[in-house]
């Protein structure tokens, strides 16, 4: 609790000791720069549906509930922990919301093997570049790099 300020030291020494009247004065102090942060995170397509008063209500839940876990061992400061909570209530917020799913590593090797379509259209780009006659290869080629159009020029003149 040495990172807190001689005010918040005491309000958590109240409601250490059952105070609940000191929770309600910690949540209404800090009230106006969490909301502050939850509109300036919360997702443009949320900001319709979701009210950042919404959002630091139920962050304050969550915090009531995990407050005691908070005052076993205070490694931050109330106000960071506070963030820390609303910022993990927005997350979740836009996973539910939004639809997007934690990270699996499963998800990721999938990615990882080529695609039997992707495999395909690669067979289909060198048929048609082996294809091509020899002047329109080095055509292209030289669009691509200077290096080697001197030696695919001299070959597509003894065609």
């Amino acid at each position: 609790m040495e990172n807190n300020p001689s005010e918040t030291v005491d309000l958590l020494e109240r409601a250490k000791a059952g105070d609940p009247q000191a929770l309600n004065e910690i949540f209404t102090r800090h009230r106006d720069r969490l909301r502050r942060m939850v509109e300036m995170r919360l997702d443009w397509r949320l900001q319709a549906r979701i009210d950042a008063s919404d959002v630091i209500q139920d962050a304050y839940l969550e915090a009531s509930g995990r407050m005691e876990e908070y005052l076993r061992d205070p490694k931050l400061p109330l106000f960071l922990w506070l963030r820390l909570v609303v910022g993990e209530q927005l997350i979740n917020l836009h996973r539910h919301h939004l639809g997007a799913q934690m990270r699996d590593a499963g998800r990721r090797r999938q990615t990882l093997h080529p695609r039997p379509q992707a495999t395909q259209g690669r067979s289909r780009r060198h048929a048609r570049w082996t294809g091509m006659p020899l002047r329109a290869r080095a055509e292209i080629s030289c669009a691509r790099t200077t290096v080697g159009c001197h030696a695919f020029a001299d070959r597509a003149k003894e065609q």
